[in-house]
């Protein structure tokens, strides 16, 4: 589970999480987050700017660079461990027991709490993005995926040797056959507690927002 233990949110959403994976008989880890502080150290991945299916194109946030870093250190400490693993986010409950995990897949399609999400989201949303109940999804790969050693390997080293125009969320994507995955893998909810947050969403949005 990536979490930044300097962070209050970050804790407080890390610790009810947590529960709702132990509980249903999971061993969950710690791995310290990537914060944008941490980017002039780091030149493992190289970004360029960051492309949209409409056309247009920004440079990338700090904020959204750490977010990479944190899972593509996870996908190393895979690779180095010679073990499978799920890879959450710290707001990532289980919501039910996962199936049995024999191969790389999607886990999570992801309730959307967050109203102004929704109304960013045209005709060109994932698939799968309304279940046979009628709930609004959204997708977010990042929140919980399991990954093999093989896979978490070839992951590692396309993004060290390819230009990033992507968000991590995008590049796990392109690792999911879309006809093996619908409304049956909701298993886990990214949820917003009080509207607590650790990305501060800001004009910048460069910033971690510490909470206190």
């Amino acid at each position: 589970m990536i979490s930044l233990s300097n962070n209050t949110a970050s804790v407080m959403y890390r610790e009810l999480a947590q529960k709702t994976w132990t509980d249903h008989g999971y061993t969950v880890k710690n791995l310290e987050g990537t914060v944008p502080a941490d980017l002039p150290n780091l030149d493992h991945i190289k970004f360029i700017t960051k492309k949209y299916r409409s056309g247009k194109e920004r440079p990338f946030t700090d904020t959204e660079k750490a977010v990479w870093y944190s899972h593509w250190f996870a996908w190393r400490k895979i690779v180095r461990d010679n073990q499978p693993a799920i890879i959450l986010e710290h707001d990532s409950f289980l919501t039910r027991p996962l199936p049995r995990l024999n191969e790389d897949r999607l886990l999570s399609y992801v309730k959307d709490e967050n109203p102004r999400r929704k109304k960013n989201l045209g005709r060109n949303a994932d698939p799968g993005f309304v279940d046979i109940r009628g709930n609004t999804l959204y997708l977010a790969p990042g929140s919980g995926y399991y990954l093999t050693p093989r896979t978490a390997s070839k992951m590692v080293q396309e993004a060290k040797l390819n230009d990033i125009d992507c968000n991590s969320d995008g590049f796990i994507r392109y690792y999911i056959d879309w006809k093996e995955y619908g409304y049956k893998f909701n298993f886990i909810e990214q949820r917003v507690i009080g509207n607590l947050v650790t990305v501060d969403h800001g004009k910048n949005r460069t910033h971690l927002k510490i909470v206190t």
